[in-house]
C-alpha cells in the first residue's frame, strides 16, 4: 500500500503564478519576472513569453519553506511582481 500523500494545505513550501497584460509601441517577445513577498518570501526570476499581449509566469515555489509544525497567517499575502 502506498503512503498517504500530505494534503496541499499541510505542504512547506508555497508556490505562486501570475498573468499579465500590456502593452506597449514595442512589445518584447521575452521578459523575465520575479516577485517579491512578504517577510522576504521571494518567487524567483522565470523567463516568460509573450502570447500576444500577455506573459504568464509559471506557477514556481518560494525560494524558502515554511518552517516544520508552524502555522503561518498573513492578513494579506500581497506580491510585488517586477518584469
Amino acid at each position: 500500500m502506498a503512503p498517504p500523500t500530505r494534503p496541499d494545505f499541510l505542504r512547506r513550501y508555497t508556490s505562486a503564478a501570475a498573468t499579465m497584460s500590456f502593452t506597449c509601441d514595442i512589445m518584447p517577445a521575452t521578459l523575465y519576472m520575479r516577485g517579491t513577498g512578504p517577510e522576504g518570501i521571494d518567487f524567483p526570476a522565470q523567463t516568460v513569453t509573450a502570447v500576444g499581449t500577455t506573459f504568464n509566469y509559471p506557477e514556481t515555489p518560494a525560494d524558502q519553506a515554511f518552517e516544520d509544525n508552524k502555522v503561518r497567517y498573513f492578513e494579506d499575502f500581497t506580491i510585488f511582481w517586477e518584469f
